[in-house]
């Protein structure tokens, strides 16, 4: 059962991502750019240049699947719409949340792009070194604590 709805993720977006944005331009027929941003384990560069990482694979599986190529083009992440409504790329291949506030529009993404199904669920979670966990059972034990948090989810963000 689990191979099924695996399958049935995999065709949605391959279908979701055959149909989105790009530029119709006939030499792009059968390749698929997919903008990415490096951030491992997700899409970075191995020693020799390549791309790695799961979405990298993700992207290549689903490029057999509709038979096109797949090549994975580095965006600045503040101008990924501008790429993708330029045709420079046909698809957003990053984690992405469809529901967050784009700062550059200031609405939902999804109003302005089409999202494949998720595939992927990713929470929030307070990382406590192990010698310390005994110290904190609930949120109430967080109270005047110092915490660190990230601006992104990718290294060297600067949007």
């Amino acid at each position: 059962m689990k191979k099924i709805a695996c399958f049935t993720v995999i065709l949605a977006l391959a279908a979701s991502v055959a149909f989105a944005g790009g530029s119709g331009d006939k030499d792009s027929a059968g390749k698929l750019v997919c903008g990415v941003t490096q951030f491992e384990p997700m899409n970075y560069l191995d020693a020799r240049g390549n791309w790695i990482g799961f979405d990298t694979e993700f992207a290549q599986l689903v490029g057999q699947k509709l038979g096109m190529k797949v090549e994975f083009q580095e965006i600045t992440w503040s101008q990924k719409f501008v790429e993708l409504q330029s045709g420079a790329i046909n698809c957003i291949w990053n984690g992405m949340t469809a529901n967050t506030i784009d700062g550059t529009t200031k609405r939902p993404r999804h109003e302005d792009v089409d999202f494949s199904y998720s595939y992927m669920l990713n929470q929030q979670c307070v990382v406590i070194r192990t010698d310390r966990a005994n110290n904190y059972r609930s949120a109430a034990d967080l109270v005047g604590r110092r915490a660190a948090a990230e601006k992104g989810s990718r290294r060297n963000h600067s949007d």
